[in-house]
């Protein structure tokens, strides 16, 4: 097995801060995945994609990104990929034509090689008809493609997306997702920063879950779904006694984890649909109100929610 991307304990805190943006991460990437970091909002995605391509320091620890240090050898890491970062990084006062000569130049490529790249990135990108237009008059879909296909300039070892997808609607997303499986068979390993739980089921062989700046867990999407079995959730009254309905589901199930939520019981289980009905009946003999019970299959959003306890994104009802 070969690893592209290690990390030893990699952390960093910023000056002022009370707390590290990263703390401690451990990471072994192989060769020739897709690899998906998941998280909310400032859990620590794009500071752990800035400390792997070097465009911050680490306060401690290391990592490996193709073999070369991130702390000792930061220009060999920069020659071996390719970085598409979360906000817009295009001159929109140069054509698609310009900005991509632009990218592989910085890449290290020169004359016809040059050329050659950027016509084959532009043709699989379906942005040939308008090379020669300002990227100012491209809409989002448009500029954020053309941007994913900048990273892929020289087909480069690992090539970093950080929330390479938002913003856009369904259908460019699913567009930029063949980009990058194509990226992949063209020989790249991708490290892909997301908060799309679609996006990382769809595209991701490994995917990590990373909260206030700590690795929460990492494997497979399926597994890590299919380990946890099902969910019930439970929405309960703000005066419902949720200790006693806890204490019922435990008589049920002693097996079950419960996490309590404002006004919300998510109970994982193996026996999903015999704990709801059992559960409803036990309630309504126990003088327990709810307002609703459902079970299903765990989701990835579930699986953020076993391990970090809580939602990626709070809903608002």
């Amino acid at each position: 097995m070969e690893y592209v991307i290690t990390t030893n304990k990699l952390s960093k805190t910023y000056a002022k801060a009370k707390k590290p943006a990263i703390s401690n991460v451990n990471l072994s990437i192989e060769k020739g995945e897709i690899f998906g970091l998941l998280g909310p909002n400032g859990a620590g995605k794009s500071t752990l994609t800035l400390l792997l391509t070097t465009l911050t320091k680490p306060s401690s620890g290391d990592g490996l990104v193709g073999g070369h240090s991130i702390a000792s050898a930061p220009n060999k890491v920069r020659s071996c990929l390719g970085y598409c970062p979360q906000k817009a990084s295009l001159d929109e006062e140069l054509t698609a034509w310009e900005n991509m000569i632009l990218y592989a130049q910085l890449a290290g490529l020169a004359g016809r090689k040059a050329k050659k790249c950027v016509e084959e990135l532009l043709e699989e990108a379906g942005l040939t008809e308008k090379q020669h237009n300002l990227t100012k008059s491209y809409s989002g879909g448009m500029s954020r493609r053309l941007e994913v296909m900048g990273a892929m300039i020289g087909r480069p070892q690992v090539i970093f997306l950080d929330e390479p997808t938002i913003g856009l609607d369904p259908a460019f997303r699913r567009e930029l997702w063949q980009q990058i499986l194509k990226a992949r068979e063209n020989g790249s390993t991708i490290f892909l920063s997301t908060h799309y739980m679609e996006e990382a089921d769809e595209l991701c062989d490994r995917i990590a879950f990373i909260d206030a700046g700590e690795i929460k867990v990492v494997g497979k999407p399926n597994e890590l779904k299919n380990a946890l079995g099902e969910v019930v959730h439970l929405r309960i009254f703000s005066d419902t006694n949720a200790a006693a309905i806890a204490e019922k589901i435990k008589e049920l199930d002693s097996g079950a984890k419960i996490l309590n939520a404002p006004n919300e019981l998510h109970i994982f289980t193996f026996r999903g649909e015999a704990m709801s009905s059992a559960l409803i009946q036990t309630l309504k003999l126990e003088n327990l109100p709810i307002k609703s019970i459902s079970y299903s299959g765990a989701t990835l959003d579930d699986v953020f929610l076993h391990y970090a306890g809580q939602r990626m994104f709070e809903e608002t009802v």
